[in-house]
Parts: structure tokens; sequence; C-alpha cells
């Protein structure tokens, strides 16, 4: 962030992508002029994805991020919704956990038992990690549930899993 008197600067950094917001059209072009002077600028255009959020323009001075596109593939990917994109579960949670869900070890299988095997072959660690991912971009309201399921990752259970994909469907 750069902040001088009536100028006001957003400066991000990614990789090869440098995002910057400015209330000063004036200081834009002279930043451009001067980021030119010493490196390589690609297209200037308008901030479209970052990062693997949607960004989009509302108003003047607004900015919305979305990350429709990835919980579709995530959805895709562990059995949400077909390729079609019709939801292939019963029903639709109305909060991303139930709050008399109780968070236990009992669920899991003893390590010497087939659920346990079977339990093993659920990709839940990567569904957490989308799902933290989420959390951490644009959806916030999800981050306790994912938090309390994560720590099942060791041995969930397929009580953890349906919690889980719940969170997701949400």
């Amino acid at each position: 962030k750069y902040n001088n008197g009536n100028v006001q600067c957003f400066l991000g950094t990614y990789v090869d992508d440098l995002p910057f917001a400015s209330n000063n059209p004036e200081w834009n072009d002279k930043f451009i002029r001067d980021l030119r002077k010493t490196f390589k600028v690609g297209s200037l255009s308008p901030l479209t994805q970052i990062l693997g959020m949607e960004v989009n323009q509302g108003g003047e001075n607004e900015l919305f991020l979305s990350q429709q596109y990835y919980v579709t593939d995530v959805a895709k990917r562990f059995g949400i919704i077909d390729e079609n994109h019709n939801l292939l579960v019963k029903r639709v949670p109305k909060v991303p956990m139930a709050s008399n869900f109780q968070f236990t070890g009992k669920d899991s299988a003893p390590e010497d038992s087939h659920e346990y095997i079977i339990n093993q072959k659920l990709p839940y660690a990567e569904l957490v990690g989308c799902l933290n991912w989420l959390a951490r971009g644009t959806r916030p309201d999800i981050s306790f549930a994912v938090s309390k399921l994560g720590a099942y990752s060791a041995n969930p259970s397929k009580r953890h899993w349906t919690a889980l994909t719940n969170v997701l469907t949400y």
C-alpha cells in the first residue's frame, strides 16, 4: 500500500503478475512508464482473475471476488455435480455444518479393520485442502467446519467424509 497525500495505491505481486489500483489516473500512467523503463511489461488489461479467483468490478471503487469456477471444478472432481452441472446429492445444507455435529475420534475405524483401509482411500485430505483454499479466499464462513474436519485427515470416518462433502455442497 502506498499513500502519499491524495494518492493511494495498492500493489500486489504473484510470480509475474503485478495487479495494482490507484485513485489517481495520472499516477497510474507514471507508474506504468517507470515500470517499462526497467521491465518488459505485457498487456495491461483490467484484472479479471488472480490466484484462481475471478475479479469483477462493480460500481466505482468496488471489486468483487468469486471462486465460482473453482467450486464447480471441485464439485465435479468429488462427485457432487456431473459434467452438466446437475446436482448429484439429495439435499443442499443451509449451513456449512450442523451445530450438533459431535467431533469425536470414536467414529474413526480401528487401524486393523477393513473400514480403516476403505476410509484411507477416500480423498479426504485433498478435499480438506480444496475447501481450505476456498475458506481463505472468498468463503470465510466455512473456515470453522473445514478446520475441525481437517483434524480427522489421518483417519476419517464415513461420517466425517459426509460432513466434509456437505461443506462443499453448502
